[in-house]
């Protein structure tokens, strides 16, 4: 059987948010019969070769490009002929591009590789990211490479797979290939059931890094998640509303680094609010599953829209509903005040979200089962779609194949 080769900028870990959106869409490959193999990047898992940094995760084989972001190596083509010196070797089929492994150079390059091959080229496209942090040379460069991706995007692919309406909607406005939606998926399989015991203390929870930590100039526009904005919020709830706000991702020190002004919150929270810092995606289940609720808020822009959280499918698939904002496709497949409680963050934000911290339990169990029940996040609901997209790709670059 010909291959599917998943290549790009996500980690082979699946500790790696971007890692488990690409096994989500393997799984889902693999199903259909195709062999999957996988080509990541990540600088922890050093080798001296490509072909040498061969392993299994999760049944694939899988190899590792171990660079760094820097030019001089994002414009060479050393990694480039190694990586087509892996593809030589296999049976290729279709090549999914997840993002690129290095400048619009390498991208565009990967196309052509794919057109001499036969093979279908078809990207991934997660996000239309933003721009708004670094210095101001870093910025130039990542807007100007980013149009040039999307270019070859709409010029060169064979077909899409994008990850909200809001991409699809993008790209089929200047290419005729075929676009299939495909949320952020996983193996339900793998899940915790719901352990939480009643209580009249809310547990909220919030996984992830809301915004870049490491010293970079960040724009508020470049805010993945509020979390300043939910914390502001539980800062100014009446003392009788009776919660904890556990967050895991990030340190109280690196929010601060961002947020500086957030100080005087934190410490009018007391014991309610406990920043744990990074904890491993077993652990991070396990909190899942004795949660109420993962409070999860994000501006309306054009990042937001066209990506889809994978913080919110995985506190789904754990059970655990999610107080959130109406961005991405949300509304698309969750049934609001069932496995979601939508915020609007113009109006009345403390308000609304002091109503939903006071539900019932009662009402809180029955959305966390209906979470724990709910399926469309399951690779398995998406095979039928994925294989209808295969065969319109098949058809569209029939041409090019005879």
């Amino acid at each position: 059987m010909k291959e599917v080769v998943y290549i790009g900028n996500f980690k082979l870990s699946k500790e790696d948010a971007e890692s488990q959106l690409v096994l989500g869409n393997a799984y889902a490959f693999r199903e259909m019969g195709y062999p999957v193999t996988l080509i990541g990047n990540d600088n922890s898992l050093a080798s001296e070769s490509i072909v040498s940094s061969k392993r299994a995760i999760d049944g694939f084989t899988s190899y590792n490009v171990s660079f760094s972001k820097s030019l001089q190596h994002l414009t060479g083509s050393r990694i480039e002929k190694q990586i087509e010196s892996i593809l030589d070797d296999l049976d290729v089929f279709m090549v999914v591009a997840y993002g690129s492994l290095g400048l619009s150079s390498s991208f565009y390059r990967l196309a052509k590789y794919c057109k001499k091959r036969g093979a279908l080229f078809v990207p991934n496209c997660v996000d239309l990211s933003s721009t708004h942090h670094g210095n101001p040379f870093a910025r130039a460069i990542k807007t100007v490479d980013r149009k040039l991706r999307y270019r070859i995007t709409s010029e060169k692919a064979d077909g899409i797979i994008a990850v909200s309406e809001y991409i699809k909607n993008y790209f089929a406005s200047k290419t005729m290939v075929p676009i299939v939606v495909v949320p952020p998926l996983r193996d339900k399989t793998g899940f915790l059931p719901p352990e939480r015991k009643m209580g009249d203390l809310v547990k909220l929870v919030y996984a992830g890094v809301p915004f870049p930590v490491d010293g970079r100039n960040v724009s508020e526009e470049a805010y993945k998640d509020r979390l300043d904005i939910a914390i502001e919020c539980l800062s100014l709830l009446s003392a009788d509303v009776s919660f904890t706000f556990d967050i895991y991702g990030i340190t109280e020190s690196e929010y601060l680094s961002v947020v500086p002004q957030h100080e005087k919150n934190i410490q009018s929270l007391g014991g309610r609010i406990a920043f744990h810092g990074r904890v491993s995606q077993t652990e991070i289940r396990h909190v899942l599953a004795n949660a109420d609720y993962t409070l999860l808020l994000r501006s309306t822009n054009q990042m937001t829209m066209a990506g889809f959280s994978s913080k919110l499918v995985d506190s789904i698939c754990a059970g655990v509903p999610v107080i959130t904002t109406h961005t991405s496709d949300y509304g698309t497949y969750l049934s609001s005040e069932k496995h979601c409680f939508f915020i609007d963050l113009d109006e009345s934000k403390t308000d609304r979200l002091a109503e939903i911290l006071s539900l019932g339990r009662d009402r809180i169990e029955a959305a966390r089962q209906a979470c724990f029940e709910f399926a469309l996040f399951d690779y398995r609901f998406h095979i039928e779609a994925l294989l209808e997209f295969v065969s319109s790709c098949k058809e569209r670059a029939s041409e090019r194949f005879e």
